[in-house]
């Protein structure tokens, strides 16, 4: 309205709240996208790399993962030989303890000898008489036999618990080697179960690794975007900023119209204080900054509005902008400014009104009309040309014709 381009103010805004949407999408990517995953960029590179050599090497793991049909089958009898080997290993211990009692008792086996016998007694003073000798040779002769049996039997015994021993020993050997081909088959493959469970935790660490690169893609997306979102904010500021400066005669006709108003306004008030209506152009946008001397008073500062309307609706009129050609204020603007200040408002409005052809339209309080400030002139014409509608309080009052 005050002829700047409107065009800069508006792709700002477009820019700031492109700025807005990815910062809320780097918020809510840092809060919840992957809680597990933290940090920057780098670090969770190197997390990345540490995954990917993991990766491989279950890769290379599962690339030489030999499976075989029967290794369950093959675990078991292995483990089956495992126990009757033990088994047969302790049978053959218990048969080589007894086998070592027996060869001791063959050894330890001896004849009886009657003259031993006699001797014995002889030495002890005693004599056998003829009936007791004929019956101890009959017992020794006895006892000949039945040690010569013994003998025989532990001989038997022997040779059968060596049968026996060496059969075992054989069986080990035969079992041995029967387990030995199964651990071999064993060593050499794996079982389907650990195949599955060495692929689910590749799979597993895959997902994360794929996670984690749509995480970083995602936040140099978002980097890139902020950054390139920064330049063109940078851009947008300087070219800005330049057409401003070539903009200077627009500027200078809205700061010139903006003085002359506030001095209308305050001319016996203000004489050292200052009056203008500074125009730049910031990353907010677009920053009008008007000030009427010192006084920050809500009387002065409806003032500063009605200054800048009345500027607007003036610099349109100057330029011939296709613009509604009138103005409306209601009636607070004036509530709080000194009585002085309203005469002169209403006074200047209708003034620059009749030279642009243009309406001033406002709603003010009959106790806020200050006519003692008022030229006798436009007294007149204020109650006579200007004051188009009444409103009142009573029982003949109404709204456009209405009443309620």
């Amino acid at each position: 309205m005050l002829n700047l381009n409107w065009e800069y103010a508006a792709t700002l805004q477009k820019l700031k709240d492109t700025k807005d949407s990815i910062q809320a999408l780097k918020k809510a990517t840092k809060k919840g996208y992957l809680e597990n995953f933290f940090g920057t960029i780098g670090e969770l590179e190197a997390e990345k790399v540490a995954l990917e050599n993991r990766v491989k090497q279950f890769d290379e793991q599962l690339a030489n993962f030999h499976v075989h049909p029967q290794y369950e089958q093959i675990q078991k009898e292995a483990n089956s030989l495992t126990k009757r080997i033990h088994k047969i290993s302790d049978k053959i211990t218990i048969q080589k303890s007894l086998l070592e009692k027996y060869q001791y008792d063959m050894i330890d086996e001896k004849d009886t000898d009657i003259n031993v016998i006699e001797r014995v007694y002889n030495e002890a003073g005693l004599i056998f008489p003829k009936d007791l000798t004929k019956s101890l040779e009959e017992i020794i002769q006895f006892h000949t036999i039945v040690i010569k049996n013994r003998k025989e039997y532990l001989s038997d015994e022997i040779k059968r618990l060596e049968a026996n021993i060496k059969a075992n020993e054989n069986d080990i050997a035969m079992l041995s080697s029967r387990r030995a081909e199964n651990m071999h088959i064993l060593k050499t493959h794996n079982a389907m179960d650990e195949y599955n469970q060495l692929q689910s935790r590749n799979t597993a660490l895959k997902s994360k690794l794929n996670a984690i690169n749509e995480h970083i893609t995602n936040i140099k997306k978002i980097e890139n975007g902020l950054n390139e979102n920064k330049k063109q904010m940078l851009d947008l500021l300087q070219n800005a900023q330049q057409d401003l400066e070539e903009r200077k005669v627009q500027r200078t006709l809205a700061m010139q119209n903006f003085a002359e108003i506030a001095d209308h306004l305050y001319a016996d008030i203000l004489q050292n204080e200052k009056i203008g209506l500074s125009i730049d152009f910031n990353e907010n946008g677009y920053k009008f900054n008007a000030f009427i001397g010192k006084d920050n008073s809500s009387g002065r500062t409806s003032m500063k509005v009605f200054d800048y309307d009345m500027t607007i609706m003036k610099i349109n009129n100057q330029l011939n902008n296709n613009l509604p050609g009138f103005l409306i204020h209601d009636s607070d603007i004036y509530d709080p400014v000194d009585e002085r200040q309203i005469a002169r408002a209403l006074y200047y409005a209708d003034n620059l009104t009749s030279q642009m052809d243009t309406q001033y339209i406002c709603a003010i309080n009959s106790d806020r009309i200050a006519e003692e400030y008022f030229e006798e002139t436009f007294k007149v014409k204020f109650y006579k040309e200007c004051v188009r509608l009444k409103l009142e309080d009573t029982n003949d009052g109404g709204l456009f014709g209405f009443k309620f």
